[in-house]
C-alpha cells in the first residue's frame, strides 16, 4: 500500500476509532481533558491501522474518501453510543433507588457527567466507570473497536433500519437491566409505603410519614450497602459480555 492509502486508512480507523471513544463510558468522561482523549484517539488508531490496512484494499481512494469518513463517523457513533447506554442504565437505577429512599432531593455534584443527579445516581455511574478501568475492560472496548471490523467491514453507508435496530435492541437490553438493578427498591418502596398508609390509618392524629422518614432512609441505606456489590457485578459482566460478542 502506497503512503497515500496508509495515509487514508489511518483517517478512516481515527473516524471510527475517535467517534466511538466519544462516547464509550469511562473514555467519554468529562473529567479527562480533551487533549488526553485526542491523543488516546490517535494512538489507538495508529496502533490499529498497521493491522487493518490489508482490509481495506481498494475502499481507501480518493474518490470516495468523503463518503467513507461519514460512513465510518457513524459506525463508531453507532458503537459508542450502545456502549453508553450500559452506563445510563446504571445511572438511571441510581436515580430511582434515590427516589425510592426520598434522596432524590439532595442536589449532587457531577463527576462522570457535567449534569447534576442525584448523589446515589453519581455514586453508581462514577464505581461503574471506575470498574471498567479496574477489570481492564477498557482494553476489551480496544480489541472490540479491531474486531468491529470483520462485523462491520468499511464500504458504503449503513442503512438506517440496521442502525436503529442495533441501537433500540441495545437500548431493550439495557431497559431491562436498569429494572433489575432498581427491582429490590421498588418493592422496597411499595411495602414502606403501603405500611406507612396503613399506619397513617390507625392514627390519624400522627404524620406517620415524617415519623418514619428517617428509619425508612436508614433501612433503604443499609438495602443499598447489600445490593451495590451484586449490581456492579452485574453491569460489568453484562458490559464485558457485549464487548465480548458484541451483543
Amino acid at each position: 500500500m502506497t503512503l497515500a492509502g496508509l495515509i487514508s486508512v489511518t483517517v478512516l480507523v481515527f473516524c471510527r476509532c475517535g467517534a466511538a471513544l466519544l462516547l464509550m463510558p469511562g473514555f467519554s468522561s468529562a473529567r479527562f481533558p480533551l487533549q488526553v482523549r485526542l491523543l488516546v484517539a490517535l494512538a489507538l488508531s495508529a496502533s490499529l491501522t498497521p493491522l487493518l490496512a490489508p482490509g481495506f484494499g481498494a475502499a481507501a481512494q480518493g474518490e470516495v474518501m468523503s463518503g467513507l469518513i461519514l460512513s465510518e463517523l457513524l459506525t463508531g457513533g453507532m458503537i459508542g453510543l450502545m456502549g453508553r447506554l450500559y452506563l445510563q442504565a446504571l445511572s438511571f437505577a441510581g436515580t430511582v433507588m434515590a427516589n425510592a429512599l426520598g434522596l432524590s432531593g439532595i442536589p449532587g455534584q457531577p463527576i462522570d457527567d457535567t449534569e447534576a443527579a442525584p448523589p446515589i445516581a453519581t455514586l453508581f455511574s462514577l464505581a461503574g466507570v471506575m470498574m471498567i478501568f479496574a477489570t481492564n475492560l477498557h482494553l476489551e472496548t480496544v480489541r472490540a473497536l479491531r474486531d468491529s471490523y470483520g462485523v462491520l467491514p468499511p464500504g458504503p453507508f449503513l442503512s438506517a433500519s440496521f442502525m436503529a435496530t442495533q441501537v433500540i435492541q441495545t437500548l431493550a437490553r439495557t431497559a431491562v437491566l436498569a429494572l433489575q438493578f432498581s427491582g429490590p427498591f421498588l418493592v422496597y418502596a411499595v411495602v414502606l409505603n403501603f405500611a406507612i398508609g396503613l399506619a397513617s390509618k390507625f392514627t390519624p392524629q400522627l404524620s406517620i410519614y415524617f415519623a418514619t422518614l428517617g428509619i425508612a432512609t436508614v433501612l433503604g441505606l443499609v438495602l443499598l450497602r447489600i445490593v451495590a456489590p451484586d449490581v456492579l457485578a452485574v453491569f460489568v459482566d453484562r458490559y464485558g459480555a457485549w464487548l465480548r460478542a458484541g451483543q
